[in-house]
């Protein structure tokens, strides 16, 4: 491992998250949700945000380029390409960079730039659940 590179756990592993938004807290508006820190999605959502993200795809519209777009410099993303679970350290990393920031919302704007519409439709769909 490079020297300065640490990967610390912020988030548990999706595999073994038991931390979730309890139903007293849970965001009740689209604002609320699109506000939340992306660490905080519904566990199974975040499971299935990261296994998508996770599989190496040819055009690299996959955790590296997301890395990329979250601004994690390139040594950072080979490193990541040797992790059991690289878009959790990606969403680690940037939640750590970008605080409170590193929300749904923002996650989102992201995941469109790389183009992956089918992770963008996911958690616009989980945003939208509160209008049905």
């Amino acid at each position: 491992m490079s020297p300065g590179f640490k990967i610390s756990p912020l988030r548990s592993s999706p595999h073994t998250v038991t931390q979730n938004v309890q139903s007293s807290t849970a965001p009740r508006t689209v604002e609320e949700r699109r506000a939340l820190k992306v660490t905080l999605l519904p566990t199974s959502l975040y499971h299935k945000v990261c296994m998508k993200l996770d599989v190496r795809r040819m055009f690299s519209d996959d955790f590296r380029m997301l890395a990329d777009e979250c601004g994690i410099d390139r040594e950072f993303i080979q490193l990541l390409e040797q992790q059991k679970e690289p878009t959790n350290e990606v969403i680690k990393k940037w939640t750590g960079l970008l605080g409170s920031q590193a929300n749904v919302g923002a996650f989102i704007d992201i995941v469109k730039r790389i183009e992956r519409f089918d992770v963008t439709e996911m958690l616009e769909a989980w945003i939208s659940s509160l209008l049905k």
